[in-house]
């Protein structure tokens, strides 16, 4: 019997197509989570307690003390509401770590089973460029009240290296899920960068391996870029070198190669200046995985030129994954450039940088990932909205100085995105400098229509035989039409359907069909969806 399988390439698409109507900005409703908070950083969303309702995570900087004044401190807060409903939140602050550990420049928190005893912790990576060092602890949960380092080389006060972004998986492939991440040491002359690698041993104890030198600094991710069925790394470089690479993994760490494994660097690109944040992600809802990525660029930095000497803008990438990465250019794609600093840079241009860390999400329905870009050192908030074309549409969501971070939730489950952002706020002259203004955390939804919003759609199930299922929820009565396409365009299924308000269940028998690649269409006068299908 035949067998359908469909790839995730399932988009909504307006019969008239965006590119054609341009976009419209969104208007969006501003809900603060807390309105002044001095330095506020990164952010992480999740339901800690296990409540169905989410909590957000929130790192300082420097919230005690300034730039010039050092040791300086951070914190961590979470805030946690008694409903989802943005309306309605009633937010309650918890310090899970105070200024008065000292702690300076707190970064991204990452929410794990560090050791896998079934509750969650928080990874708490702290340090950067001024803090002479910083450290890579944990607080175990389910109170977070305890604080412990991965390792000894990872304590407060022991190492001039700091931490940013770190990966949780099982490299050794032991059974237990161990850390990789990336650190950088800025206190001994030129920046020393390399790729750390901290084995679980079990129970929450870690042994430390460095796994490349010389190679990436701050941010990380895992993929399996040459598909052969072990995890990769890409990163990004912000203190030097190529703007982005990635490491392919010929062998694990075991015991035979003294737990280092056996990795191969290749280039994903040279042209982009400071390399910064990156997600894998589908960008351009084709099936197939993408590297998403953003520089940290100040055109006003003169060490940040292309070969004709003109400033490397700051932009938004995302690169093709080749069918052989080691071996093939991977193309570029610009989302969108042009993030020029606004921020008082002290005198030094290599102080500032934009734009900031993104996130990605489909905001307003229309079946194309769009994504959500702080300015950093450039001003205000941004969405970056993807049209049919697969261009996108820059407009502004909030405006401030120094948005950091931003992530792409649906916080009140209703079915639409929502963004989670943190303003830090920036000095505008050197007596700021000395009491910063302090910065914000808010939630912005956007408005949309119910009648713009996307089919609740789905094709069923996976495999199948014979048949297959659409099941299509509709605001009103119509006309639905579906078509299957061969390879040639040729039409080989077509067949209209009569729907009622709510939800349908279309029966499609494709059993007279041969074994081939097709596109699955589904129509109705204003909208279609479309899914690539393989009939077995």
């Amino acid at each position: 019997m035949k067998q359908l399988y469909y790839t995730l390439l399932c988009f909504t698409i307006p019969m008239l197509s965006l590119a054609q109507q341009g976009l419209k900005p969104l208007k969006w409703n501003t809900y603060p989570i807390k309105n002044e908070q001095k330095s506020a950083a990164f952010i992480e969303v999740h339901d800690l307690n296990k409540d169905g309702i989410k909590e957000v995570l929130m790192t300082t900087l420097i919230e005690e003390g300034n730039g010039f004044s050092i040791p300086f401190a951070g914190a961590l807060r979470v805030f946690n509401s008694s409903t989802d409903q943005l309306n309605t939140a009633q937010w309650q602050e918890k310090t899970l770590v105070s200024t008065s550990e000292k702690l300076g420049f707190i970064n991204e928190v990452f929410v794990f089973d560090i050791n896998e005893d079934g509750q969650e912790d928080i990874l708490l990576p702290t340090g950067f460029l001024s803090t002479n060092g910083g450290s890579l602890e944990w607080l175990a949960g389910p109170d977070f009240t305890t604080r412990q380092p991965i390792t000894e080389e990872t304590t407060k006060g022991n190492t001039l290296f700091f931490w940013h972004q770190v990966i949780q998986l099982d490299l050794d492939q032991d059974g237990y899920k161990d850390l990789i991440t990336t650190s950088t040491n800025v206190s001994n002359g030129p920046p020393m960068v390399r790729v750390e690698w901290y084995r679980h041993l079990g129970n929450g104890k870690f042994e430390q391996h460095i796994i490349a030198q010389n190679t990436g600094g701050v941010f990380i991710v895992a993929h399996d870029f040459d598909q052969d069925g072990d995890p990769d790394l890409a990163l990004s470089q912000f203190f030097g070198g190529a703007s982005l690479v990635w490491l392919e993994k010929i062998a694990s760490p075991s015991a035979t190669n003294n737990w280092q494994g056996s990795w191969k660097q290749h280039v994903i690109d040279n042209t982009t200046g400071l390399g910064y944040a990156m997600k894998v992600h589908d960008i351009d809802a084709d099936g197939q995985p993408e590297l998403v990525y953003c520089n940290h660029n100040n055109q006003n930095n003169t060490s940040l030129i292309d070969s004709a000497g003109n400033p490397i803008p700051s932009g938004v990438y995302w690169f093709e994954i080749p069918n052989n990465p080691d071996k093939e250019v991977w193309p570029k794609h610009v989302i969108s450039e042009g993030f020029e600093v606004t921020n008082f840079d002290f005198g030094n241009p290599a102080s500032q940088g934009s734009p900031g860390i993104f996130d990605i999400g489909d905001i307003d329905g229309n079946g194309y990932p769009d994504v959500i870009l702080p300015g950093d050192g450039t001003k205000d908030l941004y969405a970056l909205r993807q049209q049919a074309n697969h261009t996108f549409t820059r407009e502004t969501i909030a405006q401030g100085t120094m948005f950091g971070m931003a992530k792409v939730v649906d916080w009140d489950r209703d079915g639409d995105l929502e963004v989670v952002a943190s303003m830090h706020n920036a000095p505008a002259n050197f007596d700021q400098a000395q009491n910063p203004p302090p910065g914000h955390i808010k939630i912005y939804d956007p408005v949309i229509k119910k009648s713009s919003k996307p089919w609740k759609v789905s094709l069923y199930p996976m495999p199948i035989y014979d048949k297959a299922f659409i099941r299509l929820n509709v605001l009103k009565r119509q006309k639905v039409q579906v078509k299957l396409y061969d390879k040639f365009a040729r039409v080989t299924y077509n067949k209209r359907f009569q729907t009622i308000p709510g939800e349908n269940i279309l029966e499609l028998d494709l059993s007279a069909l041969p074994p081939d690649f097709y596109l699955l269409k589904l129509r109705t006068k204003y909208r279609q969806k479309v899914w690539r299908v393989v009939v077995k």
